[in-house]
Formats: C-alpha cells, sequence, structure tokens
C-alpha cells in the first residue's frame, strides 16, 4: 500500500488525455492518545482529517485513533494491516519544525516516534516486506521548500537511516513497488521543468524517468497491487497509467489516490469549490463509479491490505 504525502504543492494545469545519515536517536513512545476497540483494521481504510482515523470502505465504523493538539496525517498501512506509520507532531506544510514519523498499532495503541531531528519528514511508506519505511525530508527551512525536499528511508524501528536522494531539488511522495524492486516517487529538476514521476532502486541508485511522455505536473503515485498500474494525481485529477501498454487514463476530479487490496476501486480526496469541502470518495476504475465515503476536511488516505485468513 502507499503512502500519500498532504497536497500542499497541486499543479493548476488542466490535464489532457546518498549516503548513510547516522541514528538520531532511540524511539520515543508516547502516551497512547486513544484507545478504540482492540478490532482489526484490516482492510479499513486509513486517513487523516486534522487526526488519525480509519473507516471501513462503505463509510461505517468510523474510528479516531490520534487525538492531539497538532495535526497528525499522512497514514500508511503495513503490509500485514498490524501497523500504521504516520506524520505526528505536523504543521500543514511538510518543512513544518519538529515534524516527524510515527509509527502506532492499527487500533491506536502503542505509539512510537521513530525520527528526531530540526527538518520536516512527511509522506511515510512501507516496503512489501514490512522491513522499511521510506519518507520525504526537507532539508531548507521555510523558503526553500519548492528546493530542499530529499528521499530517505529507514528500518521500523528507525533506525539505519539513509538519505536515497541528493539532487537539491524537490523529491517528494514516494512509492513502493509490490515486488519491492522500485520506489516510485516525484521529482522536480530531474530533466523536466514542471516535474513528474520517476522511479529508483530501493538504494537510491538507478534513477529513471517514469513517466516522461505525459506533459503535465504529476505527483502521488501509488502502484496496483498486482504492480501492473500506476495511480497518481496530475492538475487534481486521478490518472491511472498501464505499465504494459504505455495507455493513461484520466479517472477523476480529485487528488492523492490509493487502490483498494484487490485493486478493484481507488480511493482519493476531491474538493468542492462551491461548497468549499473536503471529501473522500472512491471511484471503480472498471465502470466510472464513484462513492462518498466521508465528507469533512483535508483528506490523505491510505487503503489498507486485505483481511489475512486464520
Amino acid at each position: 500500500m502507499m503512502k500519500k504525502r498532504w497536497p500542499c504543492l497541486l499543479a493548476l494545469a488542466t490535464v489532457a488525455s546518498v549516503p548513510s545519515l547516522p541514528a538520531q536517536g532511540a524511539p520515543e513512545r508516547d502516551a497512547v492518545v486513544s484507545s478504540p476497540s482492540p478490532v482489526s483494521r484490516a482492510g479499513k481504510i486509513a486517513f487523516s482529517s486534522h487526526q488519525i482515523l480509519t473507516i471501513n470502505p462503505n463509510g461505517t465504523d468510523e474510528n479516531r485513533l490520534t487525538d492531539t493538539k497538532r495535526e497528525n496525517r499522512s497514514p500508511a498501512w503495513s503490509p500485514d494491516g498490524t501497523k500504521i506509520a504516520f506524520v505526528c507532531r505536523g504543521g500543514y506544510y511538510a518543512y513544518a519544525r519538529r515534524q516527524e514519523i510515527c509509527v502506532m498499532d492499527a487500533d491506536g495503541s502503542d505509539r512510537v516516534r521513530l525520527t528526531f531531528d530540526d527538518f520536516g519528514d512527511d509522506a511515510p511508506a512501507w516496503s512489501p516486506d514490512g522491513r522499511w519505511i521510506v519518507f520525504t525530508r526537507n532539508h531548507g527551512d521555510a523558503s526553500e521548500y519548492d528546493t530542499m525536499n530529499e528521499i530517505h528511508k529507514m528500518r521500523v524501528d528507525g533506525s539505519d537511516e539513509q538519505q536515497l536522494t541528493s539532487n537539491t531539488q524537490y523529491e517528494a511522495s514516494p512509492s513502493w513497488s509490490p515486488d519491492g524492486n522500485r520506489i516510485a516517487f516525484y521529482g522536480h529538476g530531474l530533466g523536466r521543468l514542471d516535474g513528474g514521476i520517476y522511479t529508483m532502486s530501493p538504494d537510491g541508485s538507478e534513477v529513471e524517468p517514469f513517466l516522461d511522455e505525459i506533459d503535465e505536473y504529476e505527483d502521488a503515485p501509488d502502484w496496483s497491487p498486482d504492480g501492473t498500474k500506476l495511480a497518481y494525481d496530475a492538475g487534481w485529477n486521478v490518472m491511472v497509467y498501464d505499465i504494459a501498454s504505455g495507455v493513461t487514463s484520466r479517472l477523476v476530479h480529485g487528488i492523492a489516490p490509493s487502490w483498494s487490496p484487490d485493486g478493484r476501486w481507488i480511493v482519493y480526496q476531491d474538493f468542492s469549490e462551491r461548497r468549499q469541502k473536503d471529501y473522500l470518495r472512491k471511484i471503480r476504475p472498471g465502470d466510472g463509479k464513484v462513492v462518498t465515503i466521508h465528507k469533512g476536511r483535508g483528506y490523505v488516505a491510505d487503503w489498507g491490505p486485505a483481511p489475512q485468513d486464520d
């Protein structure tokens, strides 16, 4: 499953058709901020609306997992559905100081802070084997936001942190492929003035353009469960790229897509200018059916893995 950034830099264009870093401290455990009933969250959608919540895909059984004074956002399910990584102690922008990566159990308990730095960390995403978390770190100040984001990875306990990109440009929104061989991400200044989606090896090598023939600002990539497609957003449109055929399809108005475990649905954020309201919605690419799951404020969602048979 993938992982998502806060949509703070969005293009308004209309869409057509690495050195290792030292550990910064042991993981810090916070007091449990919420204790919903300890039931499995597998198959649920985790989303952020100032705090981290989960909800069934049909809009029922909404549960708040965090309840702090500062914002928590950008949830990302672990591959086995037992953990959620997220941005903790965050502000609205990715360069907000003391914005860290945390992880908690799927019921909101046992919250652990993984990163310790003076930078803004954002957009966590798990490796398919559940051993690593890749994320975005801002290395500059607010005035350098567009030029100082790089991608890092660390083990799930916060150790062995490594910087994967070092292009003195803006890289963000990492998403690990289901086979574990590539990481897709948004890159600016890697050969395209308007930015686009690239892939690289998990060690940061072999950076290659992925959607280099599309003339729009593409962001927030998310691999389909079978690895044959890539969903992403471009100019407030949810798009799907079929890797084998090279065909790109526009699905619907929205951003920050995340596939369902069976690959039949995509959850995304929509916004109504007229009503000035955000919507958490899902679309079925096969026939274009759209269902509203939740409405409120500011969604970045991740669809959890399918329940495991006992």
